[in-house]
């Protein structure tokens, strides 16, 4: 393979970002104009129906296909002959592609396209780990904050409070200064 790219939607202009690449010596992807919208004008090519269409798109013959019109001039500049498009998912929804160049005509043979649909079900698979991840970040943040919160209200208030655990790991209650009149915030 020549290039690689690894393309996600923005959701508010369904413009094609891309997000990581490789082999890009000749900047092909530099400023490119490549839609998720079937009424855009760039979005009528090989990255575009891989993703309105959820499926992996093969074009054999880049320079005289006439979906990609488009980027004829710069895929020209680029020695590209071929490429394959595969949509990439997060939770089950497409949210992106993986797009690969050959610099031979008819490139992608059927063994070849297995593995690349194995790949892109691989980035896939990583997508989905990084959004639980992030979640999870997200979850535990919130929960730290809202601890803080909790904590500069019991200790700041003029009522008593009292707080405690519904665990049996004998978590010790804490309690504010109003409730023990100054003394130990903590009780046994």
């Amino acid at each position: 393979m020549k290039m690689a790219w690894v393309g996600l939607i923005d959701t508010g202009t369904r413009m094609v970002r891309p997000a990581a690449s490789f082999g890009d010596d000749t900047g092909y992807l530099k400023d490119i104009d490549v839609s998720a919208d079937a009424d855009n004008p760039f979005g009528g090519g090989p990255t575009g129906i891989a993703i309105r269409e959820d499926r992996p798109f093969w074009c054999q013959d880049f320079p005289n296909a006439a979906v990609t019109a488009p980027w004829h001039e710069r895929a020209a500049r680029a020695g590209l002959a071929a490429c394959a498009s595969l949509p990439l998912h997060e939770k089950g929804n497409v949210v992106g592609c993986f797009t690969l160049y050959s610099s031979e005509t008819n490139a992608f043979d059927e063994s070849a396209r297995d593995l690349l649909v194995e790949m892109a079900a691989d980035i896939g698979f990583a997508l989905d780990n990084f959004a639980g991840e992030a979640q999870r970040k997200r979850v535990e943040e919130e929960i730290q904050f809202k601890s803080t919160i909790l904590q500069t209200q019991q200790e700041t208030s003029l009522d008593g409070i009292l707080v405690g655990s519904a665990k049996t790991d004998k978590s010790s209650p804490t309690i504010n200064d109003s409730l023990t009149c100054g003394g130990s915030r903590r009780s046994s």
